[in-house]
């Protein structure tokens, strides 16, 4: 731990949840219903999924599994427990390196949103949510490849 102090790691971590991560994950619940409440410090953090944002109740299991599959899709690997996604990046992440996690986050969210908003006897098929955006985009095809642990929950990677 001394050597992560020094080297500034427990800086940037710090500084990444205050000034990056954390506003832009804030951001996305400002604009997806489906985003019930975002938590978290530092580069530990949870973003919960709610099919009603008054009620706070869960999305279901069918759901975080599609949101899952599309965050795999786009090159992160997602870790859920229970109605929650978990983004912790590396302790070293930079700014750029959030950006297209985030970006690809907001791709996702939107065909959540609409789910949530259907009947319960309507089904939302698995590819309309894994075709919501590119995996990556001409002007930078690896923009996933990201460093440091390969999830969304260690968030980044590839």
């Amino acid at each position: 731990l001394d050597a992560m102090e020094a080297e500034g790691i427990v800086d940037n971590a710090a500084r990444i949840g205050r000034d990056v991560l954390g506003p832009a994950l804030h951001e996305l619940a400002e604009r997806h219903p489906v985003i019930g409440e975002v938590r978290g410090t530092g580069v530990f953090w949870a973003v919960e999924l709610v099919a009603d944002r008054t009620t706070r109740e869960p999305v279901s299991a069918a759901l975080i599994g599609r949101a899952k599959s599309a965050l795999l899709d786009r090159g992160l690997l997602p870790f859920a427990a229970d109605n929650r996604i978990h983004v912790v990046p590396p302790c070293i992440v930079s700014d750029d390196d959030v950006a297209p996690v985030v970006e690809d986050a907001d791709d996702v969210a939107p065909v959540i949103d609409d789910a949530t908003t259907q009947s319960p006897d309507t089904d939302v098929a698995a590819d309309e949510v894994s075709d919501a955006a590119p995996v990556a985009n001409a002007a930078n095809p690896n923009k996933r490849k990201l460093t440091g642990a390969p999830t969304i929950t260690s968030g980044y990677g590839g």
